[in-house]
């Protein structure tokens, strides 16, 4: 459900003038009151079926009215709208951007540092460039990349489509941006969580060996 949070976003986007999309996943019926002062489009699921699928649904209304890219950012006041500035002054139409945090203890949770370091060796590996925030999903995904295939719904699949990305020959840059960890809750599970990126890993790593990251 939208917080304060995401009414701060909103001024701190309004002057930028973007087009901007809300994706709601099944919060309650008191949001739309909230929405409706902000004065965002937006795009309502049935229910939450995990990050993975919402940002899928957010590519497809991006593709289906021409954009050129796309920029996700969480509402939940954890990304600096700042960086979007520098996106945009480095943007070409086959940019893949990521906002990239800093892995310090007071400023990141342990265990998403862990998570995140591991993440990102792993990514490294698997497409043969320095990649330091994997996990980050603050992002400028230039318009040729919104229709790389990736399957799951959840956290994973921003892992999934940047590897898939790269593999395509898309050139992943990263740039500085501020580390926030509020009081808001994470959605993101540390076990469970943790198991599915190994999951993941075990698939792409197979898959490479198979020669299918060409």
């Amino acid at each position: 459900n939208p917080t304060e949070k995401l009414f701060e976003l909103y001024q701190k986007l309004l002057p930028i003038g973007l087009d901007c999309l809300i994706i709601d996943d099944g919060s309650s019926v008191l949001s739309q009151q909230i929405y409706a002062n902000i004065g965002f489009p937006v795009l309502y699921l049935k229910k939450n079926f995990g990050k993975g699928y919402a940002l899928k649904q957010g590519f497809t209304y991006a593709l289906e009215r021409n954009y050129q890219a796309v920029i996700t950012i969480d509402s939940d006041g954890q990304h600096d709208p700042d960086l979007i500035q520098t996106f945009i002054q480095n943007f070409q139409r086959e940019s893949y951007f990521i906002g990239k945090r800093q892995h310090i203890r007071n400023l990141m949770p342990l265990p998403r540092i862990f998570s995140n370091k591991l993440s990102s060796f792993l990514v490294t590996k698997l497409v043969k460039q320095t990649i330091y925030d994997s996990q980050s999903g603050y992002r400028l995904i230039g318009e040729k990349w919104l229709s790389i295939p990736a399957k799951p719904s959840g956290f994973q699949f921003e892992t999934e489509h940047l590897v898939k990305s790269a593999w395509r020959g898309a050139k992943i840059v990263e740039f500085e941006t501020a580390t926030i960890y509020n009081e808001s809750k994470s959605s993101f599970k540390f076990v469970p969580d943790t198991l599915k990126f190994i999951k993941l890993f075990t698939q792409l790593f197979f898959e490479k060996w198979r020669g299918k990251s060409s």
